[in-house]
C-alpha cells in the first residue's frame, strides 16, 4: 500500500461536507451508547459509520486517516463484542479521533500532504486498547539514523570499562524508573513537571556516559521526548507511556545484557578448563567493545576444547565489530577465524573442521 504524500485532493473538496455529516453521526452514536452500553443499537449504528466514512476515504487514496478510522472501527467492534478490557479509554480515544479527524481533512483541504504520522499517536492509542503491537514510527516515516548527531549529544571519548558503565547504568535505571513512576502516579498535578525534568536528567547521564553512536543517538532523543510531553507539545498518551517503558528496558539491556554468557564462559574456563587461550581472547575483544557499541555478550560453545565462540549483539553492530575482531585475532594467532551468521544446518552444511597447531604455527585440516 502506497501511502499518499503528492495527491491532488481535489476530490476531498467534493465529500468534506458529507465525511463531516458522517463523522458527526457517529459521534452522537457514540455518545448515546456511552451513556446506556446496555442498548447495542448505537454502537452498531457506530461501527457502520465509520465502516463507510473508511471506504470513502480509501476511494479518494487518502490513506493516512483510512488506517485511523479502520483501527477505530475494530475497536468499535471490540467494544460491541466485549473484548475492550479499559471501556472507558476506549471512549475517550474513539471521541478524540472523532474531533481529530475532521480537523485533519481540513488540513489536507487547505494543502497539506497526507502525512500519516502525524496521525500515529492516535493510532497507537486506538491499537493499544485492543491490546495489539504499537505501530513503530519506521512503518510511516524512515527518518535517517546514519545521519551525524549534533554536538548537543555528545558523550564520552573512550568507553568506560564494562563494570564501570554497568554500575553507573544500574544506579541511573533506578533513578528513572522512580521518576516514571511518580509522573504516571501524578500526572496532570503540580508535580508532575518535576518528575518529567528529573528524566530528562537521567537520559542526559545516560547520554554523558555512552561512547557508542547508537546508544547516545537513543538517549537523545528519547529525552527529546520527554522534553515535548513536558513542554506540551506531545501529549502524554498511551502509546508515549509504552514507549518510555521501552526505554527503561533498553537501559537495562545495557546494564546486564550479556553478563550471563560471560559468567558461563568464566565458568567453562575457570572450573572446567575447556577453553583456550585464543577463544578467550576473541571473547574479551567483544567484552571491550560493550554494550554501548552493540555486543552484549560472549561464551565458548560446541564441545571439545574450544574453537567455536558465540556473541549476542545487535545485528548492524556484528557486521560492524566481527570482522574487526576476525582481523585483530589473525594478527595474533596467524590464521583466520571462519565467520558464520545466523542459524544453519550447521556440519551438515560446512563439514568439520579441525585445527592443529604445529611447527609452522596453526593448520586447518577439512574433515
Amino acid at each position: 500500500m502506497k501511502l499518499n504524500d503528492d495527491g491532488d485532493f481535489t476530490a476531498l473538496n467534493w465529500i468534506k461536507q458529507a465525511l463531516d455529516a458522517t463523522l458527526a453521526q457517529a459521534r452522537d452514536a457514540l455518545e448515546a451508547y456511552v451513556e446506556k452500553p446496555a442498548d447495542l443499537v448505537p454502537m452498531r449504528d457506530c461501527v457502520a459509520h465509520l465502516h463507510q466514512v473508511q471506504g470513502t476515504l480509501r476511494m479518494v487514496e487518502l490513506y493516512g486517516a483510512a488506517m485511523v478510522v479502520e483501527n477505530m472501527e475494530r475497536l468499535a467492534e471490540g467494544l460491541l463484542d466485549d473484548t475492550v478490557r479499559q471501556r472507558d479509554e476506549a471512549y475517550s480515544v474513539l471521541m478524540r479521533g472523532l474531533v481529530q479527524l475532521p480537523d485533519y481533512m481540513e488540513r489536507l483541504q487547505s494543502g497539506h500532504k497526507d502525512i500519516p504520522i502525524v496521525l500515529l499517536p492516535l493510532l497507537n492509542d486506538l491499537r493499544a486498547c485492543r491490546g495489539e503491537k504499537l505501530m513503530t514510527e519506521s512503518a510511516l516515516f524512515a527518518p535517517d539514523l546514519m545521519a551525524a548527531l549534533p554536538p548537543s549529544a555528545d558523550g564520552c571519548a573512550e568507553p568506560l570499562a564494562p563494570n564501570a558503565l554497568r554500575a553507573q547504568a544500574l544506579r541511573l535505571r533506578l533513578g528513572f524508573q522512580a521518576a516514571l513512576l511518580k509522573w504516571f502516579r501524578d500526572e496532570g498535578g503540580a508535580g508532575a513537571a518535576q518528575h518529567l525534568h528529573r528524566l530528562i536528567d537521567v537520559l542526559d547521564r545516560m547520554r554523558a556516559i555512552s561512547a557508542g553512536a547508537d546508544a547516545r543517538r537513543l538517549w537523545w532523543i528519547a529525552a527529546g521526548v520527554v522534553e515535548a510531553v513536558e513542554n506540551g507539545g506531545l501529549q502524554a498518551s498511551v502509546a508515549v507511556k509504552l514507549l518510555l517503558g521501552r526505554v527503561d528496558r533498553e537501559i537495562h539491556r545495557l546494564a546486564t545484557a550479556g553478563e550471563l554468557m560471560y559468567g558461563a564462559h568464566e565458568s567453562y574456563r575457570d572450573n572446567c578448563r575447556l577453553s583456550v587461550p585464543e577463544v578467550n581472547f576473541l571473547v574479551e575483544a567483544v567484552r571491550k567493545r560493550g554494550p554501548e557499541q552493540g555486543l552484549y555478550g560472549a561464551k565458548i560453545t560446541g564441545g571439545g576444547t574450544g574453537g567455536t565462540v558465540a556473541v549476542f549483539g545487535r545485528i548492524a553492530a556484528l557486521k560492524e565489530h566481527i570482522p574487526q575482531i576476525a582481523v585483530e585475532f589473525s594478527r595474533r594467532v596467524g590464521v583466520s577465524p571462519d565467520i558464520f551468521e545466523g542459524t544453519s544446518p550447521g556440519a551438515i552444511e560446512f563439514g568439520a573442521k579441525r585445527y592443529a597447531f604445529g611447527a609452522r604455527g596453526w593448520k586447518r585440516f577439512d574433515v
